[in-house]
């Protein structure tokens, strides 16, 4: 069975956060550097919220990078700025002086770096090819969360033709990695590989994958879509239902300017069934489109591996339309979150 190895990342962050001496403080983004990404400071002030009472790691030296000790109606401001000043921090006006009590000596774990050099060691390995004709069936995948840290996710089989829900198959798992954006396929391929491969192992795995996420669209062009993809040796492609990254321009050659998004006007305009290609850098890495007249939403399509755009396209064109989602993922959005409650309760 394929698998993936994950570092622990909630383990080291808490290590790191060990090493702040009384009396000194570092900002959530330096401990986001430290890890090896600063797009993940959110995700750093995310846990140390969730685990302020947890006296045997010091959250409460985890700062802004204003000063602020957090956000004034943050359940944990108060714990926080008390925790402080018994270690001889002054707290004037919710802020710590930096200047006075900057710890700087933090190590540089580069763990996130490492992964990103993952995905571009396999980034190269993805294969574009003409899929041959439309496939009976369409498979879809999606993954819900009740609560953190527990994950279930859905596969399904679609008919092409009808987009009726022919199976359905779930698979409820912990989820340790945290979601920091550009890094999703390692939250929740454990699960992907899982379910694929028991549906693979018994002869109902779908000639194409539908994942609910990116393929190519992507920084590193290798989101879960493409990930699942190359892991499996599989047709797979990516429809989101946020923009990560890329432009609906392309880069201007003249001043080589690269615009990283498009903007929630320019998906608005798209009328029923209409596609605009997007770019990431001079690249057309997917499409845009916006299904049905009801729908409010955009989604952002994309290849993922084996399978290049132009039998995406063709594909999706094949299935039904009256959802804002495509059959396969809507099903598997809908049921995963139906799923996930029921397990929960």
């Amino acid at each position: 069975m394929k698998s993936i190895h994950l570092p622990d990342l909630p383990g080291q962050l808490a290590e790191l956060i060990r090493q702040i001496p009384e009396r000194k403080v570092v900002t959530y983004g330096e401990l986001a550097r430290s890890l090896g990404d600063s797009s993940a400071a959110k995700w750093v002030a995310l846990y140390c919220r969730q685990t302020a009472e947890d006296f045997s790691i010091p959250t409460h030296r985890v700062i802004r990078a204003t000063g602020e000790v957090a956000s004034s109606t943050s359940p944990d401001f108060k714990v926080k700025c008390e925790r402080l000043k018994q270690e001889g921090v002054p707290v004037k006006d919710g802020k710590v002086d930096l200047s006075q009590h900057h710890f700087q000596q933090l190590p540089s774990l580069g763990i996130l770096h490492q992964l990103r050099e993952d995905q571009l060691d396999l980034q190269a390995k993805l294969q574009f090819e003409p899929f041959d004709g439309v496939p009976e069936t369409i498979g879809g995948i999606d993954v819900s969360y009740a609560k953190p840290g527990k994950g279930t996710v859905c596969l399904t089989v679609v008919k092409t033709a009808d987009g009726s829900l022919l199976e359905t198959h779930y698979l409820e798992r912990d989820i340790p990695f945290p979601y920091i954006p550009g890094y999703l396929s390692f939250r929740e391929l454990p699960l992907l590989l899982e379910i694929t491969q028991q549906a693979m192992t018994s002869g109902h795995l779908p000639p194409v994958l539908m994942v609910d996420g990116n393929g190519i669209l992507h920084p590193r062009r290798l989101g879960i879509a493409a990930h699942l993809g190359i892991l499996l040796d599989w047709p797979t492609f990516g429809v989101a239902k946020k923009l990560l990254c890329g432009s609906l321009e392309p880069a201007d050659p003249q001043t080589s300017s690269r615009p990283t998004q498009g903007t929630v006007t320019e998906t608005k305009e798209l009328s029923a069934g209409e596609k605009k290609p997007i770019y990431l850098h001079e690249k057309v890495v997917g499409f845009t489109t916006r299904l049905t007249e009801r729908s409010t939403h955009p989604i952002f399509v994309s290849p993922g591996n084996k399978i290049d755009l132009i039998s995406v396209e063709r594909i999706l064109d094949s299935l039904p339309v009256d959802k804002w989602l495509p059959a396969p993922t809507y099903f598997a959005d809908r049921l995963s979150r139906k799923q996930s409650k029921l397990s929960d309760e």
